[in-house]
């Protein structure tokens, strides 16, 4: 691993970090808390590694940037072209769409 000694999984299922970085990636790897070998490549988890999806909250502030920038609703994005700082707000109904 990159930062020293490999640490035991989270609580609760995880990936293979051998599986997640293939390319391209295998889901199959998704395995049960408890497990010591990898559904996907059969590999040891212990030699593997794992991986945990992060909710958005827990994601450094440069990936979550980029993160919303990509997710953006259409309106957004289309107004970051010339405001490329913009931020807005939607109501419950969600942003404004074209209908049919």
């Amino acid at each position: 691993m990159e930062r020293g000694e490999a640490s035991a999984p989270f609580p609760g299922r995880f990936y293979c970090r051998s599986c997640m970085l293939a390319s391209p990636p295998c889901y199959e790897g998704y395995a049960q808390e408890g497990d010591s070998v990898c559904p996907g490549c059969g590999g040891l988890i212990a030699e593997t590694g794992h991986s945990h999806w992060l909710s958005i909250e827990q994601l450094p502030a440069e990936m979550r940037l980029e993160w919303e920038r990509n997710n953006a609703p259409a309106l957004l994005r289309v107004l970051r072209l010339r405001w490329p700082r913009a931020i807005t707000t939607f109501g419950s109904d969600g942003p404004p769409r074209l209908l049919a």
